[in-house]
């Protein structure tokens, strides 16, 4: 029998995958600054946090409340340097590669404080989803690889890894939507601490000139979107294991591949990437290993 878990972050998976195609296009099309685009989604998950904690929030203790709150900042100020690389690389080399590194951070920091032990089929499904990212990340020879993962992929990596296991050790001492709702006030919280830097609060001001009105409610519509599949990725990470959870982020390459190949196509004005044959191949490879990972997970 599939587990639901793995089929709740199936679907939180694609969702998250259409989103990110639509982060790539808000980012050159509506809010060119990622760290605005970080303050507005922040700012926007804090408040929508407020009406559901008057009917769903239930006080459980400090210690589940700060774990959750962290895990929220944690994943907000990782949006930082990934939506920075995203802005500057292609979407479907940026994303394997901060999913690749995010999963070992998870990995290794779930076995660490969790003390989540994998058995031996997991392992293998993780060695396969993992081997998926490097296939779909990788450029050149093995010894370039780490070369090519700038500093801010391997930041996000590491906060949004850590995100995922603050948020499973929060899970573990508190109603599920207790803990969710706790999440999004941390990323409102982490929002608030960036609009106090004056640097950053010039930057967000300023933006209310360049950011245009057309392009607000593809925004909001696109936040939505990612709510919705932070919702499923998170009851996944309630239900299951959180590193095979974070590990099953591999399908959202294959979701994301399609995307992109079906977007530079069909509608080049919305998303351009770079298809040569070896990328193609390369990518295509990568794809299949992360399937056999799944049916893995499935077995």
């Amino acid at each position: 029998m599939i587990p639901s878990w793995l089929l709740i972050a199936l679907a939180g998976y694609l969702l998250l995958a259409i989103v990110q195609i639509g982060d790539r296009f808000i980012l050159g099309a509506a809010i060119p600054d990622p760290i605005v685009y970080v303050f507005t989604i922040g700012a926007v998950t804090g408040l929508a946090s407020i009406p559901f904690a008057l009917f769903v929030f239930s006080w459980s203790g400090v210690m589940p409340f700060v774990l959750a709150a962290l895990g929220g900042m944690c994943f907000l100020f990782g949006l930082i340097p990934f939506f920075g690389a995203l802005q500057q690389g292609e979407a479907s080399q940026v994303i394997p590669a901060t999913g690749g590194l995010t999963t070992i951070a998870t990995f290794a920091l779930a076995a660490l404080f969790l003390g989540e032990a994998l058995t031996i089929p997991a392992l293998t499904a993780f060695f396969f989803l993992f081997s998926g990212y490097i296939l779909m990340t990788l450029e050149g020879p093995i010894s370039l690889l780490w070369h090519e993962l700038d500093w801010r992929i391997n930041l996000a990596g590491l906060l949004i890894g850590g995100s995922f296991v603050l948020r499973r050790a929060a899970f573990l001492l508190q109603p599920f939507l207790s803990g969710f709702v706790t999440v999004a006030f941390g990323m409102g919280f982490a929002a608030i601490l960036l609009i106090l830097l004056p640097s950053i609060r010039r930057r967000i001001l300023a933006s209310r000139n360049s950011t245009r009105p057309k392009k607000i409610g593809l925004v909001i519509a696109n936040q939505a979107g990612g709510g919705l599949a932070g919702v499923f990725i998170n009851l996944a990470v309630a239900r299951g294991p959180v590193a095979l959870v974070q590990a099953m982020q591999g399908t959202q390459y294959i979701f994301l591949l399609l995307f992109a190949m079906g977007l530079t196509k069909f509608f080049p004005n919305v998303l351009k990437e770079t298809f040569s044959r070896k990328a193609f191949l390369r990518k295509s490879a990568g794809t299949l290993v992360i399937t056999v990972g799944v049916a893995a997970l499935l077995l």
